[in-house]
């Protein structure tokens, strides 16, 4: 069965309507909603399941050429600011290009993420967002996050990002 869906920073498209199984992992489990894993591990981690026929998009793990796939950016380094190169088609740097390839690797980066509020507020229905619902889930920005290199918090009040610089040991 085909039905329409809209995808994330993405038109509508066909998509392949699968039987459910429980024994997949399910996006909107409480173990792959929290911050850490969505900037570290969403789209990241290779999917075990990958075999198993099932929807990438439902799926919180990273699958053989899709297109939200991401680099590790606790193995790369990259900012997030979009890559134009990238945009255009194709980035002829790869993995080592500074800048975020898609969407995902932009909005769901340690920099950029849950650092402003949502404009839906708690009232949001997206799957994944990349925004605070409420203030209390602003994130700390740390100081070994490449801060600088996401041009994005020039735009930002002060008083919406609360910083923490952490001292090195």
């Amino acid at each position: 069965m085909v039905k329409q869906k809209q995808h994330v920073g993405g038109p509508q498209t066909m998509k392949k309507d699968y039987r459910i199984d429980r024994s997949l992992p399910d996006i909107k489990n409480e173990v792959y909603i929290t911050d850490e894993f969505r900037m570290y591990k969403f789209k990241v981690k290779l999917c075990s399941w990958d075999n198993a026929p099932h929807d990438w998009t439902e799926c919180p793990f990273a699958h053989s050429g899709e297109i939200a796939r991401r680099r590790d950016p606790k193995k790369y380094y990259y900012s997030c600011v979009h890559c134009h190169e990238f945009q255009n088609g194709s980035c002829s740097k790869g993995d080592t290009c500074q800048y975020a390839h898609g969407v995902f690797e932009s909005w769901l980066h340690p920099g950029r993420y849950r650092t402003t509020l949502c404009n839906n507020g708690t009232k949001c229905t997206r799957e994944i967002c990349f925004f605070a619902h409420k203030p209390e889930e602003l994130r700390l920005l740390k100081a070994y996050i490449p801060v600088l290199l996401c041009l994005h918090l020039h735009q930002i009040q002060i008083h919406q990002v609360p910083l923490q610089w952490i001292p090195s040991h």
